[in-house]
């Protein structure tokens, strides 16, 4: 059986989310993106209906609602609706992306045991 993988996510200057999800339907990037910002708009609605029933003197219709705030709920509909599934990795492989890898003494406690860099930091270092 053929399946199709679809990425869903966001991106800001300090962090992000990317799911792969996969179907067996082929959708065009024009479908997905429809059906998306659909998913978005029923978790915006929904939030807001359940944040404007409370009984709370700070509910106001300018409320934040971001994208971050409601993809959970969105990769959640389009698995749990529409039949998307998410995808199984067998193996990732992430580093944190701004570890200068010339310098490792300017690395702090948090990229210092980063498998990703301190594997790739040993190979640079067998070059040399």
């Amino acid at each position: 059986m053929k399946c199709y993988n679809y990425q869903i996510g966001y991106w800001s200057h300090e962090d992000s989310i990317n799911k792969t999800l996969t179907h067996e339907k082929f959708f065009t990037k024009e479908q997905f993106n429809d059906l998306a910002s659909d998913c978005f708009v029923k978790a915006f609605n929904m939030r807001y209906k359940m944040d404007s029933e409370l009984d709370d003197d700070d509910f106001t219709t300018e409320k934040n609602y971001s994208i971050s705030d409601l993809i959970g709920q969105v990769i959640d509909d389009l698995i749990n609706h529409f039949g998307f599934q998410e995808i199984t990795h067998q193996a990732s492989f992430f580093s944190f992306g701004w570890s200068n890898l010339n310098d490792t003494s300017g690395w702090n406690s948090e990229t210092k045991n980063d498998e990703g860099i301190v594997l790739i930091n040993k190979k640079l270092n067998k070059q040399k």
